[in-house]
């Protein structure tokens, strides 16, 4: 699987199978987590792998109840260096760039999982103290995340949509959106990607029209592909 692929076609597993998960695989999957970047590569990132299915079930009650962590055979911990980070960086290092370096660890261990065929849910609400004295944490490192991983269940909840690009994408400033989104976005991008090919800059209204002529055009040569194959 291709890492775009991976990225879009990822979801959030809260229902797995019995099926049990070799361990080969969840070392691949850590592994990813320490590759991602972290401030000046301190690698302030820490992980500790969770098999022990009476462990994961009483972890599902501190988790705010969420009583489906409990079917997941593996929950990755990902816990954060904050004193390394400070000895680097001061308060700023403690405060954000550890949490940033664990984030970024988390989502590869997510992409991982799923390009291996596996699913995973990142949970961000738990009793911390209550992780960090189940695990053995000392000062100076706090849990950031739990990453439950497994093979997903046949049965799962429908998927939430996600919102579309140009609702989330500003150009040069804050709050600034594209004013015709559909110019560049969706069936019309490959288009443009082709105009842009033999033109440094397209005035809007002169793309508007071609982009109105090209889609006016393409729907003709569907009309006239479905007479084709009414005749036959």
């Amino acid at each position: 699987m291709d890492t775009l692929a991976c990225l879009n076609t990822r979801y959030s597993v809260r229902k797995y199978s019995t099926k049990p998960v070799d361990f080969d695989m969840l070392v691949e999957i850590v592994h990813a987590g320490t590759r991602a970047p972290s401030a000046g590569n301190t690698q302030d990132f820490r992980f500790i792998i969770v098999t022990n299915k009476t462990v994961i079930e009483e972890l599902a009650y501190h988790c705010m109840e969420q009583i489906w962590i409990a079917s997941a055979p593996v929950v990755i911990v990902a816990i954060a260096a904050t004193d390394l980070a400070e000895q680097r960086y001061g308060l700023r290092g403690k405060r954000l760039y550890v949490t940033q370096s664990t984030a970024a660890a988390t989502q590869n261990m997510m992409l991982a999982a799923h390009a291996l065929g596996l699913g995973s849910c990142w949970i961000g609400a738990f009793e911390e103290q209550f992780i960090a004295d189940k695990f053995g944490i000392p000062p100076g490192y706090r849990p950031q995340a739990l990453l439950t991983v497994g093979y997903p269940d046949k049965l799962q909840e429908p998927r939430v949509e996600k919102k579309r690009l140009h609702e989330l994408l500003y150009f040069n400033r804050f709050g600034m959106p594209f004013k015709h989104p559909e110019l560049y976005f969706n069936e019309y991008a490959e288009f443009v990607r082709k105009q842009a090919k033999n033109e440094v800059f397209i005035p809007l209204k002169a793309l508007a029209s071609r982009v109105k002529t090209y889609l006016s055009n393409k729907k003709k040569g569907q009309e006239s592909q479905e007479e084709e194959t009414k005749k036959k």
